[in-house]
């Protein structure tokens, strides 16, 4: 199941709406029970770590009524580094994660080119941070080991190069 919770842009990172995104993207998920079920970049609009507690729980029991897993988008980090980051949390008894941090970042989007030589630069980015992009490709067995999948978020898809390295790496499904 693919789910576009199409909430607003403009609205999304008003921290007064992570209620109501977190809302949507439970019932979409309860609706639509799936073997793998997919969220958008940064469907949830906070960082990994100030989610609240049981949430993350709660979205795994919904993936595991199929025997499925969750793929999701979310920021992850602390105070010092950003990364814009795909989570797949594993059907199973405990929670299990993995994680891909986003390998080709968009200038000034997610990060300010030259930041550290031309500080003025720094106000361009949201909060004074700019993202931290991942090592490249990382496979995530899913489905119980029966598929690997790596993820690409945004227009990561259409760079060859990190596409053919996730293949190469062994992923089934892009």
């Amino acid at each position: 199941a693919l789910l576009q919770g199409n909430v607003a842009q403009d609205l999304k990172w008003r921290p007064e709406k992570l209620d109501e995104s977190m809302r949507i993207y439970y019932q979409l998920m309860q609706d639509h029970p799936a073997q793998l079920t997919v969220l958008p970049e940064t469907a949830l609009p906070t960082v990994l770590s100030q989610l609240p507690g049981g949430y993350l729980e709660a979205m795994q029991r919904l993936a595991a009524r199929r025997n499925g897993d969750l793929l999701f988008g979310i920021v992850t980090g602390d105070r010092t580094r950003y990364a814009n980051s795909v989570i797949a949390l594993e059907s199973g008894d405990r929670l299990g994660m993995q994680q891909y941090d986003k390998n080709h970042l968009v200038p000034f989007g997610e990060f300010i080119p030259l930041d550290k030589t031309l500080t003025f630069l720094q106000r361009l980015a949201p909060a004074g941070v700019s993202c931290t992009p991942g090592a490249g490709p990382v496979v995530m067995p899913i489905a119980g080991g029966r598929a690997d999948v790596s993820p690409l978020i945004c227009f990561e898809d259409t760079v060859a190069g990190l596409s053919r390295a996730a293949v190469r790496a062994g992923a089934d499904i892009l």
